[in-house]
């Protein structure tokens, strides 16, 4: 900090010597701290505010290998696609639509140097996607914490879904049971 004349020509820092350059860094470093501390608050705060959707588009925008864990599966790639509730994940086999409303847990593997993706155009919630899937009539892997349904979605209805499996039976699933869904 430059020296500062008084009105009378004494130099102020060295009027005050080492007690005012103690005050001014004191205050300094105490207001650094609280802004600091300000910073830290704001950021945990945003952080409580996030949901899984949230966290889904922020592993698409860094295009990191992601690892997505639901009962009886485990599913690894990249995110190609966030929802609300939604994470599609390119993994081995093809796409994988996730329910992050179920349960899940997603665990970066592989942190990206580089990439990653923005948000584009896709169902915003995983019920648009089964929807979806039903007007298409393609044949699925329906997750549902066993080994899996296979079968055509006939209706997403209300609470459920109806799934035709091979030999032509109706299965009714819970949508909140679902825990990722995929084309066959």
């Amino acid at each position: 900090m430059a020296d500062s004349r008084s009105a009378r020509g004494v130099v102020v820092n060295e009027w005050l010597g080492p007690v005012g350059r103690e005050l001014r860094e004191g205050v300094g470093a105490e207001l650094r701290a609280d802004a600091e501390e300000t910073e830290r608050l704001v950021a945990l705060a945003a952080r409580r505010r996030r949901t899984l959707g949230d966290v889904a588009a922020s592993l698409l925008a860094r295009g990191d290998r992601v690892a997505v864990d639901v009962p009886g599966r485990r599913f690894t790639g990249t995110v190609v696609h966030a929802g609300e509730d939604l994470l599609r994940l390119r993994a081995a086999g093809g796409p994988v639509d996730v329910n992050l409303r179920g349960p899940v847990r997603l665990t970066v593997v592989e942190r990206a140097t580089a990439g990653g993706a923005e948000r584009s155009a896709g169902a915003p919630s995983f019920r648009s996607r089964l929807s979806e899937l039903e007007l298409e009539g393609a044949t699925v892997e329906l997750g549902d914490g066993g080994d899996g349904l296979v079968g055509r979605i006939d209706v997403v209805a209300v609470d459920h879904v109806v799934l035709i499996d091979p030999t032509g039976a109706e299965r009714y699933v819970a949508r909140a049971a679902v825990t990722y869904v995929r084309v066959r």
